[in-house]
């Protein structure tokens, strides 16, 4: 998040990223911490799942990421599930990415692998590929909310890596333990 900081105080470039891995790593979580970091306040984010990107969504966004908010130096556009995203939205994106302005922000997220975005595409993003945790860590962050460590252990075992279903398993054991 440092990086996030010194582009925000700096505001001479723009951030183009791919967070690509499996279902339940923590791509959302950190897309969307990266977009409060940068813009600093929720009204400098738009969110959207990568199915309803239409060509023209990106048509929109080619004249607003433009402007400036009133509320954020930074604009930053979360695009969840990017693999979803139709070829034609991709290929129309390309100019968007290619002209995107200093202190603007496209941060995509992808369970898929890369193949499955046109390639032309995905070259115009830095990419960073979003691994499962290990059971320890996973058996250790569930500790951290207060599940036994056996328990903890088992949950981490069981989730194989997807940490959405092992918050989701620890709040299920933590509601009957109660």
């Amino acid at each position: 998040m440092k990086k996030c900081h010194r582009l925000r105080a700096e505001g001479k470039s723009a951030l183009r990223l791919l967070l690509y891995g499996p279902p339940g790593t923590g791509k959302t979580d950190l897309a969307n911490r990266v977009a409060r970091d940068l813009a600093g306040h929720e009204m400098g984010i738009e969110s959207i799942n990568g199915a309803n990107v239409t060509a023209e969504v990106v048509r929109e966004w080619q004249s607003t990421m433009r402007t400036a908010t009133l509320w954020s130096d930074w604009r930053v556009l979360v695009i969840n599930e990017g693999d979803r995203i139709s070829q034609q939205a991709q290929v129309i994106m390309l100019t968007l990415l290619d002209e995107l302005p200093p202190c603007r922000a496209v941060v995509v997220t992808s369970n898929q692998s890369l193949d499955e975005m046109v390639e032309r595409f995905q070259s115009r993003m830095q990419q960073f590929e979003v691994g499962p945790p290990g059971l320890a860590e996973i058996s250790e962050f569930l500790q951290r909310m207060n599940v036994p460590e056996a328990q903890a252990d088992a949950i981490a075992i069981g989730a194989k890596g997807n940490v959405r279903s092992a918050i989701l398993d620890a709040e299920s054991y933590l509601d009957c333990a109660a």
